[in-house]
């Protein structure tokens, strides 16, 4: 039997001697090599992908399709697996040739992408539970040390998998050797996403990290899902059936495995921990870890030696680091983040916001730089665009915001700084960069411009004087804290943190070791000030709750259930809405003082972006992954539609603080513009 290719075909299923499909007469044998002998899933099961295995000269491979090239999202996610497995070369990682990476056009001019990768013999450890139950301690040991020497490869190549779980994990037959395999979800290393910007967020019930959920995958989140994929092993249950302790947020499953060793335990629990800080750091702690639990172990897997090509690879990358090495050692330690050229288009932008008097649109990327553009050239789609200033941080820039005034513009990095600069009348900043000892991923100005708070993943919360640009005060939260808020009096911070707590800290009374007050309500993702009342502040949760909270009782006064994993919470201007957005993308417009418990659905898929319009809020932008902008009133009417042809992949949209018929759009690959919106309301 030979199937068609063609995903629009209601045939399919053709005898082996025909050479075209003898319904849509598309050609059975795909570039003259390649025959579909059966699909590997039930077909049209996805909207986008098709998996088949195929005969490629008496050889069995598999063909993965790609069955449109109008969504951004799957055609990247598609890229990035075919540049992994046609360019690294490990026994645990499927291969695939630079030639198996083709497009593929039908007879009716419709172009598939296609990727023929090597066809791993065996069944994935999802199916083996389902025969054998659970494994034993001496063979969990066997095969975590088997893929952490595969992620060990992997992330040495600047890459990360992003969906570890037992269907994806293969165990060959001939040689019971382990395979990670569906690296269509991987992601590089340098396009680490964080707050929510990861317009292609993965998600496994169980085994996918909090700071994943978030939009923010590091390599650490692989770990926390090898350890929760393990305790599945271990125990035959899946984690999304487990409970975790009250306490310490950790996975209850050592009663379930009373005959595994301990040492064996607590590196799974260490694998898994709650805050990315308490997991190790790579792949080589964890091999000591396991050395010095079982030293006996099988030998490893090795490259063979016979892929010369590898081997010289990386013999030219170890001699030329060797001669940087030599050419730069006595130098002293490279200085903190300078200014840089910025010739090129931004990559991965991250945030764009517009100066308080409307006159400079700034735009912060992954690709490590701070762009300045006056807004006016911006507004003139002829005009060679040109950046006003361009600064650069030493890794991604993830957060931005502009002082009250507009004198001041604050910049939050991965490489540990939080920039602090002053703008000049001609748009020109000059940073100086405030240190943390890890990535600092969120910033808010106090409403008088005077304190700016920055917020890093060891936990650790920071207000500076934004004059001298001293640090006032500080306080170290438990784990990794991902939002701060100032309330409009400037009196109080609210963070929401990785265990999932909202705290409040008058942080200006703060005495050494005082705590900060905890909301009573679990898993909080996001919290907001209103932007004129201290009295009120929203929060949202995993479970899907979104509330109001009256901080001079510590009640709320507003809860809404929207029975769905949400993400962000902001308030409009004046304070009447919220607007809540979910891990789904989807975005909701709540009247919180008027309606306590129903929200307004906004009609968009894919929602990455939002914003008021300034003054009242009266209306409402969403930018979605496909392109589209949506003007929205604030009780849900749609108001306007725009399109951005140039790219599919919107990343921030903006008003102008001054003129609300005016809307910035920026897309991943650095293009932005301004819209104007013309008519008699905006």
């Amino acid at each position: 039997m030979s199937y068609c290719i063609n995903p629009d075909c209601q045939n399919p299923q053709n005898p082996d001697n025909l050479q075209e499909c003898q319904d849509c007469k598309n050609e059975l044998l795909i570039k003259g090599r390649y025959r579909l002998i059966k699909p590997l899933r039930r077909l049209h099961l996805s909207a986008y992908f098709e998996v088949f295995e195929v005969d490629d000269g008496g050889i069995p491979k598999v063909l993965k399709v790609l069955k449109t090239n109008h969504h951004q999202k799957y055609t990247e996610l598609f890229e990035q697996e075919a540049k992994i497995l046609t360019n690294l070369t490990h026994p645990g990682i499927p291969k695939a040739k630079p030639d198996e990476d083709f497009p593929y056009q039908l007879k009716n001019g419709r172009s598939l992408r296609c990727l023929v990768m090597e066809k791993i013999d065996g069944e994935n450890l999802e199916q083996w539970l389902q025969q054998n139950r659970r494994i034993s301690n001496d063979l969990a040991l066997n095969w975590l040390r088997q893929i952490t020497e595969i992620l060990q490869f992997v992330h040495q190549n600047h890459f990360f998998h992003r969906d570890i779980k037992p269907s994806n994990i293969m165990l060959k037959a001939d040689d019971e050797q382990l395979v990670l395999i569906d690296f269509g979800t991987a992601r590089e290393l340098t396009e680490t996403v964080v707050e929510g910007r990861d317009v292609t967020v993965v998600y496994s019930k169980g085994y996918t990290a909090q700071e994943q959920i978030d939009g923010r995958a590091v390599p650490q989140s692989d770990f926390f899902a090898l350890g929760r994929t393990f305790v599945h092993l271990l125990t035959g249950q899946p984690p999304g059936s487990l409970k975790n302790d009250p306490k310490t947020k950790q996975l209850i499953w050592h009663h379930l495995a009373s005959d595994i060793s301990k040492p064996l335990a607590n590196l799974i629990d260490k694998l898994m921990a709650p805050s990315v800080q308490d997991r190790p750091s790579d792949t080589q702690i964890i091999l000591k870890q396991l050395k010095k639990i079982a030293p006996s172990l099988p030998p490893s897997r090795r490259i063979p030696l016979y892929r010369w090509d590898v081997i010289f690879r990386y013999l030219i990358i170890l001699l030329v680091g060797m001669f940087i090495q030599r050419i730069i050692s006595g130098l002293p330690d490279p200085p903190v983040p300078t200014s840089q050229s910025c010739d090129s288009p931004a990559l991965d932008v991250s945030e764009i916001a517009f100066s308080p008097e409307g006159k400079y649109l700034a735009q912060v990327s992954l690709d490590k730089t701070v762009r300045v553009f006056d807004a006016t050239q911006l507004l003139n789609p002829t005009s060679d665009i040109k950046q006003v200033d361009c600064n650069s941080h030493k890794d991604g820039v993830v957060a931005l915001k502009f002082s009250p005034d507009g004198t001041k513009i604050a910049t939050a990095s991965l490489d540990g700084f939080a920039g602090l600069g002053n703008i000049n009348k001609n748009g020109k900043v000059s940073f100086k960069f405030l240190p943390h000892k890890t990535p600092v991923v969120a910033l808010d100005f106090s409403k008088d411009g005077k304190y700016l708070a920055t917020v890093s993943t060891d936990g650790m919360v920071k207000v500076w004087d934004t004059n001298n640009r001293n640090e006032i005060t500080k306080i170290k939260f438990e784990t990794y804290v991902r939002i701060v808020s100032f309330s409009p009096d400037g009196k109080y911070l609210a963070t929401a943190n990785l265990n999932n707590k909202a705290q409040v800290w008058e942080w200006q009374a703060h005495k050494k070791g005082e705590k900060a007050i905890s909301l009573p309500q679990n898993d909080i993702v996001a919290v907001a000030f209103h932007p004129t009342d201290s009295k009120y502040l929203a929060t949202v949760s995993a479970d899907g709750i979104a509330q109001v909270w009256d901080m001079t009782s510590r009640k709320a006064i507003a809860n809404l259930s929207l029975k769905t994993y949400l993400m962000a919470v902001s308030f409009s201007p004046n304070g009447k809405h919220l607007v809540i957005t979910s891990l789904k993308n989807k975005a909701w417009v709540w009247e919180w003082e008027k309606d306590s418990k129903t929200a307004i659905p906004l009609l968009q898929d894919d929602v990455v972006a939002v914003a008021f319009s300034p003054n009242d809020g009266k209306y409402l932008a969403t930018a979605n992954a496909d392109g589209i902008v949506k003007v929205w009133t604030t009780n849900g009417g749609h108001f306007k539609t725009l399109r951005d042809r140039d790219s599919k992949s919107l990343m921030a949209v903006a008003f102008n603080p001054v003129d609300e018929t005016q809307l910035a759009i920026a897309s991943a690959d650095g293009k932005v513009k301004i819209e104007k919106l013309k008519s008699a309301n905006i």
